[in-house]
């Protein structure tokens, strides 16, 4: 009888132990449809609902670029105050640095004729994709360089040729650095 009872209770606490494992360890349907929300949440893009900007002053970049030969160039960038913005367009995020007060100086060759680009504008973009720098009427102004090296202050060489630009643009591509100025009138400056 005791053998039994013993049955029984074991019997009782197995079948009750067996529905209790089957409520905590089988998912509901409503269980199923949650997990597979959060998901799809994260294989889903974070997209910006709204553009984002830091506010900078006194910024100054300096870049190092190959060109086509294999010479590292040094390239300058100088900016009063920059806008930095980062902005939703469609799937994508635009990086963008809205300049002003620009300055750039912008090594050309590397070798002992090594010649300086300086270029000073009210305002230019930077565009972070495309690795290009846009600005409109832009002062121009050719320099010699003796040592082939950028100076710390630019004013203590004399420029051999300067002019106005209304449209620069320098980029960076696989085959070097690019720059391009539409509109451009120059004139040699004489040395006296």
């Amino acid at each position: 009888m005791f053998r039994k009872i013993t049955c029984c209770v074991f019997c009782v606490f197995c079948i009750a132990a067996f529905f209790s494992l089957c409520v905590l360890f089988i998912p509901k349907h409503r269980d199923i449809a949650a997990c597979l929300r959060v998901k799809a949440a994260k294989k889903a893009p974070s997209v910006l609902s709204s553009s984002t900007h830091q506010h900078r002053r006194g910024v100054r970049k300096e870049l190092w670029l190959v060109d086509a030969e294999g010479n590292r160039l040094h390239h300058k960038v100088y900016s009063t105050s920059s806008v930095l913005m980062l902005e939703p367009k469609g799937p994508r995020i635009e990086l963008m640095e809205k300049l002003q007060g620009v300055e750039c100086l912008i090594q050309d060759r590397a070798n002992s004729s090594a010649e300086l680009r300086l270029l000073r504008a009210d305002e230019g973009l930077y565009s972070y994709r495309d690795l290009s720098f846009l600005a409109h009427s832009v002062a121009v102004s050719l320099f010699r360089l003796p040592e082939g090296e950028i100076p710390e202050n630019i004013d203590v060489l004399s420029p051999f040729l300067q002019g106005i630009a209304q449209d620069v643009r320098f980029s960076v591509s696989s085959e070097g650095p690019q720059f391009s100025a539409q509109r451009f009138k120059a004139s040699m400056v004489s040395r006296s």
